[in-house]
């Protein structure tokens, strides 16, 4: 229920697991000095995408002031924030082309963003109070009430600014992929996470020993890293969401962050601290030079950006390098590869998303609702269940399956098997695809309510794939469903779900092909009706199936609805593989790619290399061949 202030227990006891001792040497670095030099204080660097922030200032010239940089990683140009002006800008972070940072102008610190492809700076927070320690993600900025110890956030697309509930006595924050997470302290220590968008109160992530005092905490995907400062010392801890167990390193490890199954942090080896980056198959190796305390890793990929004390009232900045990760999920067969892209992507989920391997028309509007409950997508056969598929639904300790589709598609022996199983089971069903992709818009919004309630919607053709698959991740980020329409027509549930929903916006995925003139029209009458700006749809598309699948994501991009964290790569001429993949991407916020001849993806890669954290090919070598592999390898090298 809306509103309440309680909070839901969302992982309460948890297990120690020994860590490993990892392989040495595997994976190489190098380093190379980007702020060095003269005596300047550089320090908090952050990392994101194609850019490197900082802060930077020189303590020993008297009435000095300190600024923010923001240099490119693509060609090593700089942007110095509040240079010039009789103003302190600190404790810079950096998601897409924003800056967000601390600015004392006016007596107080306000939190502030600089918008680099606009060119624009803008307040977000400039009460009388001290707004401090901001961080930013997509479209939501959060930051700390120095005063009051409360968290703040404001999403940028939606325009609202609240408190998040309960938290007080916050220590230590930060944000991702639409949630926060933090610790407060009062009597004892706890972490919570929130999803602005679908919990009405913070639900518990870990309960602190009585001994630990966590001082840092960073958040990706569904791992939190924190510093517990016990009496022997500080050390990393390594927890993930859903999982009733945590990694502990060595005493005298601190200040970690995360990147998908990696993480940097700083480490006293033998004299002198370094950065330690480690991998969590068991790859580690020691980053920098022992002849000087580094410290305050941030990490983006393959890239970490870190200090280096080279002086008193001297810190540099060096950013450490490695040749990006070029993976690739796959299985035997369709269903296995659901299954392994459910495995490396989610730990553990109350719910599942079920759909058929052997027809894509009902699955096409399942990864948006698979975003909405945080959920793997796993594939069926018509008449049972693979084994495989139940094996997985088993790890995952899952309470409740959503079955898309009907009878046909998915039979009711095989949803008598799940339910034999011990699973609750729910249907969602029309009596064709397209009213079938209504039914799970409608179940959205039983998720997203308020003032993130369903008002926009995603268009694509119904009697074909590549279009829908394409959006999914991106609607998924939009918080919004994929409703399917025929090519010179609109169905008429479609159209009485534009009402019933009050849809105001939406985008059409491909040229007038795929979708007429005429269907947009009718689609803008209803919206009209509805209260929508004049022209309210805009259409995506390009010359093929690939280019509108690009297409697509540069806008996901331009609405900060999806990052470049992770890149995914699926074959455009099947279904299947991108499926699974687009349900576990669009839960991290990242974009799919479809394959055919490898030009024009190499060609985008290589434009957006610097900007990509990882890539992943979903599906063997017989759907995307190992040529386009190496071709990515070789692309992603930097």
């Amino acid at each position: 229920m809306r509103g309440r202030r309680t909070l839901t227990v969302f992982l309460t006891t948890l297990v120690a697991m020994s860590l490993t001792v990892p392989a040495w040497g595997t994976t190489a670095f190098t380093s190379t000095g980007i702020a060095t030099g003269g005596a300047a204080m550089e320090t908090n660097p952050e990392t994101a995408g194609k850019w490197v922030v900082y802060q930077t200032s020189t303590p020993i010239i008297p009435s000095s002031h300190g600024n923010v940089v923001m240099r490119d990683m693509t060609n090593g140009s700089i942007v110095t924030i509040g240079s010039g002006d009789d103003a302190d800008q600190t404790n810079p972070d950096v998601s897409g082309n924003r800056v967000v940072y601390e600015d004392d102008a006016t007596g107080n610190k306000n939190v502030r963003v600089y918008d680099r492809e606009l060119a624009v700076d803008f307040p977000i927070a400039t009460t009388t109070a001290n707004e401090v320690l901001p961080r930013i993600s997509g479209n939501l900025v959060v930051w700390l009430n120095d005063s009051t110890k409360e968290l703040w956030y404001r999403d940028l697309s939606r325009g609202n600014t609240a408190k998040v509930p309960v938290a007080s006595n916050v220590t230590v924050f930060d944000v991702d992929n639409g949630s926060i997470v933090w610790a407060e302290a009062l009597v004892a220590e706890y972490i919570y996470i929130f999803d602005p968008s679908q919990d009405a109160s913070p639900r518990l992530v870990y309960a602190v020993s009585a001994a630990d005092d966590i001082s840092s905490i960073r958040f990706h995907g569904e791992a939190i890293t924190c510093t517990a400062n016990s009496a022997s010392g500080p050390r990393v801890i390594r927890l993930k969401l859903n999982f009733t167990g945590i990694m502990t390193f060595p005493t005298d490890t601190m200040n970690p962050d995360a990147f998908h199954d990696t993480l940097a942090f700083q480490d006293d080896v033998v004299t002198n601290d370094q950065i330690r980056w480690t991998q969590m198959d068991g790859d580690t190796t020691f980053i920098g030079s022992d002849s000087y305390n580094e410290g305050d890793a941030a990490i983006f990929g393959r890239r970490i950006a870190y200090e280096q004390y080279t002086a008193m009232l001297n810190t540099d900045i060096y950013v450490a390098k490695s040749p990006s990760e070029v993976a690739r999920t796959a299985g035997s067969d369709r269903y296995m590869t659901a299954v392994n892209t459910s495995e490396s992507y989610f730990t553990r989920s109350k719910n599942v998303i079920l759909c058929t391997g052997e027809n894509f028309p009902d699955a096409l509007a399942a990864g948006p609702l698979a975003r909405a409950l945080k959920c793997p997508l796993l594939l069926t056969r018509r008449t049972a269940v693979p084994a495989a598929t139940m094996t997985e639904m088993a790890r995952l300790d899952v309470e409740k399956v959503f079955i898309i589709g009907g009878p046909a598609t998915i039979s009711a022996s095989a949803e008598e098997q799940l339910v034999t199983a011990g699973y609750t089971v729910r249907r969602i069903a029309g009596d064709d695809r397209y009213e079938t992709s209504v039914k799970v818009a409608l179940a959205m919004t039983e998720v997203y309510e308020g003032i993130y309630g369903i008002d926009m919607a995603f268009f694509a053709k119904g009697d074909n794939f590549p279009d829908a698959l394409a959006l999914g991740p991106v609607a998924a980020g939009a918080l919004s469903p994929i409703i399917l329409v025929r090519s010179t027509s609109l169905p008429g549930d479609v159209a009485s779900a534009v009402d019933t929903l009050n849809i105001t916006s939406g985008v059409i995925a491909g040229d007038t092909y795929a979708v007429s003139s005429s269907v947009q029209s009718q689609l803008e009458s209803l919206m009209a009706a509805n209260g929508a700006d004049p022209h309210p749809i805009e259409r995506w598309s390009g010359a093929n199936r690939y280019a509108t699948a690009v297409d697509i994501v540069e806008n996901g991009l331009a609405n900060r609805w999806i990052d470049l964290d992770t890149v995914g790569v699926a074959i455009g001429t099947n279904f299947p593989d991108a499926l699974g993949g687009g349900a576990a991407l669009g839960y991290y916020g990242c974009p799919v790619l479809l394959v055919g001849n490898p030009d024009p993806l190499i060609s985008w890669v290589g434009a957006h290399k610097h900007e990509i954290g990882r890539m992943d090919i979903f599906g063997d070598t017989s759907s995307v061949p190992y040529l386009v592999e190496e071709l990515l390898d070789n692309t992603m090298a930097y």
